[in-house]
């Protein structure tokens, strides 16, 4: 993210901050994946390439949520998804594209496009 690395190791619960030259800055404790919500996590971050915002993906009965974190693990804003099971989410320049089908239909899968803000 833009001059440095921001590694989330789950297993121990910490975020670490890296600079361009791979040394350790320092690091913070993560709770985000824990507790009565962690088992909607679906263990994916996504981040915008332009922006350099992180998103954590979350799923309760079809309907994905992505939440933004901040640069210290906190959740900032969270942005359900028009559209229950997408699937090949990504994300650029304040949109989120994904391909979906009505669920159980043999239509053809779309690309839609969802704004963020």
């Amino acid at each position: 993210r833009n001059d440095s690395v921001l590694l989330f190791d789950h297993y121990s619960d910490q975020l670490f901050y890296f600079d361009e030259s791979n040394n350790l800055l320092d690091s913070i404790s993560i709770n985000y994946h824990l507790g009565k919500e962690s088992e909607y996590w679906k263990k994916q971050l996504l981040m915008d390439d332009v922006s350099k915002k992180i998103y954590n993906v979350f799923e309760k009965n079809g309907t994905y949520m992505l939440v933004e974190l901040d640069v210290f693990g906190k959740s900032i804003s969270t942005v359900n998804l028009q559209y229950k099971y997408p699937e090949k989410i990504k994300i650029h320049n304040g949109y989120v594209y994904f391909n979906y089908r009505p669920f159980e239909s043999t239509q053809n899968k779309y690309l839609y496009k969802q704004q963020l803000n």
